[in-house]
């Protein structure tokens, strides 16, 4: 997994084998992975003003306080994961075929 400076995706890169198991452990790896690739970019962007400006410059300092605002370290525990709730005898007469997600 690749992030840019904003912490945005670029890149993902799966094996085979990632669709041997339940597609909700495939994406909470793939979560806990991405916020963790997100929280070394305040690392990154220290080392990039350690070598410019100094990391002692105020404007510099402000810079890093907010990367490490927006991009925090993983936490150690992971929350419980909820079970989805069981579908039964749902009724589902949206047929239009287009997006869910808004």
């Amino acid at each position: 997994m690749t992030v840019d400076s904003n912490g945005t995706l670029r890149n993902l890169e799966l094996s085979e084998s990632a669709g041997n198991r339940p597609m909700s452990q495939l994406a909470a790896e793939i979560m806990r992975i991405a916020q963790a690739a997100r929280a070394k970019v305040p690392d990154l962007m220290q080392d990039a003003i350690a070598d410019t400006v100094g990391v002692e410059d105020t404007a510099a300092q402000h810079i890093l306080s907010e990367a490490r605002r927006t991009f925090p370290q993983p936490e150690d525990e992971q929350p419980e994961q909820q079970s989805a709730p069981e579908r039964g005898d749902f009724e589902d007469d949206d047929f239009s075929g287009g997006s869910f997600l808004r």
